[in-house]
């Protein structure tokens, strides 16, 4: 199925090696979902279980969504979603803000009916309330139409590691979730790059005491 990228702002890193290829599902599969729905990476496919999409991150900016090879169903058998974070980023990833598209199809993403994710897998985490946070993710700051809101992952999701949550709504092509912006630790470039900074400045300061 043909992909779908959204705030594409930078190069895609494959640091994948980390990731199992082909092996056990990233994210959980359920009786409604198949468990051969593939995702290929940069010529690297790997399971991603009964994922309706992914959102994948890279370094220096870049989020691309896809939408699996093979994913057909939704987890409820209904209009519900699993939503797969890959970070292939090196920092940690620890929120994100989504919002619905336009489209008529996906206009309440988190108007949370009580049959999350956590309903047919039986993970759940003590931040999430709704069912739909898998083991990791909680959500804030949802709006009154419940069209956007921000994910939360307890101690983020780590470079080289997937997290999933579960949406309302059917997720196609045509309907994705919006990426609107991610919430991480800089690149240990750009650490390094303040640090240097930073000193500069105090050797000016100095400078003009002197």
């Amino acid at each position: 199925m043909t992909l779908k990228s959204l705030a594409l702002t930078g190069t895609l890193v494959a640091s994948l090696a980390a990731l199992p290829a082909v092996a056990a599902p990233l994210f959980p599969s359920t009786a409604y979902t198949g468990t051969n729905e593939s995702l290929t990476i940069n010529g690297t496919t790997y399971n991603v279980g009964g994922a309706n999409a992914v959102i994948v991150f890279g370094n220096y900016g870049a989020i691309t969504t896809y939408i699996p090879a093979g994913a057909t169903y939704n987890y409820d058998g209904s209009d519900d979603a699993l939503i797969g974070v890959i970070n292939l980023s090196s920092a940690p990833i620890t929120s994100i803000s989504l919002s619905a598209s336009n489209a008529a199809s996906a206009t309440d993403i988190f108007g949370f009916d009580g049959d999350g994710i956590d309903t047919f897998n039986g993970a759940s985490n003590a931040k999430d309330s709704t069912g739909y946070g898998g083991s990791s993710a909680y959500f804030t700051s949802i709006n009154a139409n419940a069209s956007s809101g921000i994910v939360n992952f307890i101690g983020g999701v780590a470079p080289s590691a997937s997290a999933y949550f579960s949406l309302e709504e059917s997720i196609t092509l045509n309907a994705l979730p919006v990426v609107t912006g991610s919430v991480h630790v800089p690149e240990p470039a750009s650490l390094g790059v303040l640090a240097i900074g930073l000193a500069g400045l105090g050797m000016m300061r100095r400078r003009r005491r002197a």
